[in-house]
């Protein structure tokens, strides 16, 4: 049985950690010749996959030469993880998210 619950920035307070902490400290002297990885596991439809390249967006635009970025996401549901490459959301769903 697989279910998806799942929506973008669905866990406030560890997305607000990754953005405030972690990320930055991730980025923090990385010459762009240094990728950053990103494993999402789970991601059922990506919008947590999504929600962390989005952070991760923000993060390096303000570098003046920032490392490439590589976003990884799996789950074993091949109907949500479809869902998820397609990367079309309903209007509800991304209402929130910035520009």
């Amino acid at each position: 049985m697989l279910i998806s619950v799942t929506n973008f920035f669905r866990d406030r307070s560890a997305m607000s950690s990754l953005e405030r902490t972690v990320l930055p400290n991730l980025l923090q002297g990385r010459k762009p010749s240094e990728p950053v990885r990103v494993w999402v596991v789970g991601c059922a439809t990506g919008e947590e996959a999504y929600s962390i390249g989005i952070l991760l967006h923000e993060q390096v635009a303000a570098m003046a030469a920032p490392p490439p970025i590589q976003i990884f996401a799996t789950d074993i549901d091949e109907k949500g993880y479809a869902w998820g490459r397609e990367a079309r959301y309903p209007p509800a769903a991304v209402a929130e998210i910035s520009p």
